[in-house]
């Protein structure tokens, strides 16, 4: 932004239509700052609640046009409209849903806007003017990868690796193509200026590639090494996905916060989503059944994800994704009961979270209580239900598919809980 903001002060000309007040650029983008903290979201919220996906899509496309509008009637640059615009719709609680369902649109855009800067190039001027080209391009290349491979060597990484990451970077970026034409439109720089930084700049893409693997190659940064799992993430984004941030994944999320850890929330409900954000939690909307919206949440990044969600279906489909598709990443879900519980260990999930098993058997172990019996006596006698219990839901698990064989263990498991407790019925164990 600051730079479309130069390039739109030193233009000689200003733009057909558009106003010379000076008030009315900083009014506009105040205008925008001010709509972006107050009505984005309502705005969204109100279209999630009675629209669907194709009109909160339609809403993104009309703040974004609205804004380029804007800046256009106010004396600025659309381009920097429809940045401010974007920064807008990143900024609310619907930036995952938004960008998976603008993804076809980004994809569509992005190649229409490479073919129209493939035709506007000159390549003339490569034979023309070889050596500014070529100038061009290493002094662009050079400066950038001294400028990056210095500001990492002062937080102690190696210089080759430095020059390395350098060098990835030190390409000329897509917004050179948006500032130039800008630059053209307003009159900032010749034609023929023009045509030459977007040479240099296509050129440097070009050369990238071969320059880095050349450079590898020569100071042997590739180290052969097994991948591990912790070197499989990357740490830059959150590893904790929590899919459903209603009571049961609140409760994780609330922990993870408490020790410092970031995570991702998902939740399809839009007026929970605003309730939870005045608590400080950073909550997205969006369904988590789509992929591409997974995708968009980080869940590649993921260590963990955390299946909170109500819809057993939904559980089912998500943690057969997930486990398909990031074999590194641990799947906890949510289970109602033992039909679900014996599903999802069907689907992949590692940890499987009966919801009201705990809750039972703390209810189990205070009515025991109750009733006489000691602490020690009621704990015990809750941990031995627990732990047949689960024994005979593993049986149940590994039997899936015969109902039949499934009832006989059910049958059998019953029994021998009998059993266990009647050998335990002692004089000693009885309440007093």
């Amino acid at each position: 932004m600051p730079i479309l903001f130069i390039v739109q002060a030193v233009a000689p000309i200003q733009q057909e239509g558009s106003s010379s007040a000076w008030w009315l650029a900083p009014v506009a983008v105040l205008g925008l700052i001010m709509f972006a903290r107050y009505l984005v979201n309502p705005a969204l919220q109100f279209m999630s609640r009675y629209g669907g996906r194709e009109i909160m899509t339609g809403v993104a496309l009309l703040i974004v046009l609205g804004s380029a509008e804007l800046m256009h009637l106010a004396g600025l640059s659309a381009g920097m409209g429809a940045f401010m615009a974007g920064m807008m719709l990143a900024n609310s609680s619907f930036r995952h849903q938004l960008e998976a369902d603008l993804e076809p649109f980004k994809g569509l855009s992005l190649g229409l806007f490479f073919i129209s800067i493939g035709m506007t190039l000159n390549l003339n001027l490569v034979l023309e003017q070889p050596f500014t080209l070529l100038l061009g391009t290493l002094g662009l290349m050079v400066l950038k990868t001294a400028i990056v491979a210095g500001l990492v060597r002062t937080v102690g990484i190696p210089l080759n690796r430095g020059l390395s990451l350098g060098l990835m970077l030190g390409q000329g970026g897509e917004f050179a193509f948006v500032i130039v034409a800008q630059a053209l439109a307003s009159g900032a720089v010749t034609s023929e200026t023009g045509a030459l930084v977007n040479l240099v700049v296509g050129l440097s893409m070009a050369a990238t590639s071969p320059a880095v693997n050349y450079l590898e190659k020569r100071f042997a940064l590739k180290e052969q090494q097994k991948e591990t799992p912790s070197s499989y993430f990357d740490h830059t984004q959150p590893e904790v996905l929590i899919l459903g941030f209603g009571r049961f994944g609140q409760v994780t999320g609330r922990i993870l916060a408490a020790n410092h850890i970031a995570f991702t929330a998902l939740d399809k409900d839009a007026e929970h989503i605003e309730f939870v954000k005045k608590f400080g939690n950073l909550v997205y909307f969006g369904d988590a059944q789509r992929h591409e919206l997974l995708n968009a949440a980080g869940v590649q990044h993921a260590r963990v994800v955390v299946i909170a969600i109500d819809d057993p279906s939904a559980a089912i489909h998500i943690a057969k994704f997930v486990r398909a598709h990031y074999k590194n990443t641990t799947v906890v879900a949510r289970a109602h009961n033992r039909t679900d519980y014996i599903r999802l260990k069907a689907a992949g999930a590692q940890v499987v979270i009966r919801e009201m098993f705990p809750a039972g058997l703390q209810a189990a172990e205070a009515t025991l209580n109750a009733l006489g019996f000691s602490d020690s006596q009621a704990m015990n006698t809750v941990a031995t239900f627990k732990t047949h219990d689960e024994s005979i839901l593993a049986e149940q698990f590994r039997a899936q598919g015969s109902q039949k064989e499934m009832l006989e263990i059910s049958l059998r498991g019953r029994e021998q809980l009998e059993e266990i407790f009647r050998k335990d019925q002692t004089d000693d164990h009885r309440p007093q």
